[in-house]
């Protein structure tokens, strides 16, 4: 209906009954399609059917930016993030989002990796699934709070009260329910990047 039109390519948004779809395809899809300078929209009309766009840009045009040197990355500091999630597409379109905007992602698919990614990178905060495995989220996060004690932790939560106030109790800096509107995270992570403006 055109009155959800603008929430597509949200993530977790969905129009199938609870449990039948994730709410992560056309965000995916968006995501993928916006890295490679694109740009997809959707039209619909119901009872008519639906259409998709997407326009890219030619292989020439990439091509002659390359060698003007538009391609060529920064040499300023860019703000890093740990993104400890079990759910991969999920990681991916967030990752995606993010990068869009400035942001460097190393991504996490549980709590090992985690720890890894923390010991072998520089990173300004951390996103963390509050049901990562081996161990679970809220463990993995007293050991960060134990070794960085300073590093600002975002926990991604799954819709429990008490899981939200564990992890703000074990020094979480706020906890954020999934299903959530990619604006909600900007704003949270606005709070981490100071005088950066991630929106």
């Amino acid at each position: 209906p055109p009155e959800l039109m603008n929430q597509v390519f949200e993530p977790f948004f969905s129009l199938w009954d609870h449990g039948k779809g994730a709410g992560l395809g056309l965000p995916l899809c968006h995501a993928i399609v916006e890295s490679h300078r694109g740009a997809i929209a959707l039209h619909s009309q119901p009872g008519e059917g639906a259409t998709c766009i997407i326009t890219l840009p030619a292989a020439a045009e990439v091509a002659l930016n390359a060698i003007a040197g538009q391609d060529r990355p920064k040499e300023t500091h860019a703000f890093t993030l740990l993104l400890a999630d079990r759910q991969e597409e999920l990681r991916t379109v967030l990752r995606e989002a993010l990068e869009a905007r400035g942001i460097v992602v190393r991504l996490a698919g549980d709590s090992l990796e985690a720890m890894a990614v923390l010991m072998a990178h520089a990173v300004d905060a951390v996103l963390l699934d509050m049901q990562l495995y081996t161990p679970r989220g809220l463990s993995l996060l007293q050991q960060i709070r134990e070794r960085y004690p300073n590093l600002p932790i975002l926990a991604l939560g799954h819709g429990s009260t008490e899981e939200s106030e564990d992890a703000v109790a074990q020094g979480a800096v706020a906890c954020l329910q999934k299903p959530f509107r990619l604006e909600q995270l900007l704003l949270e992570l606005e709070r981490f990047t100071g005088q950066r403006n991630v929106a």
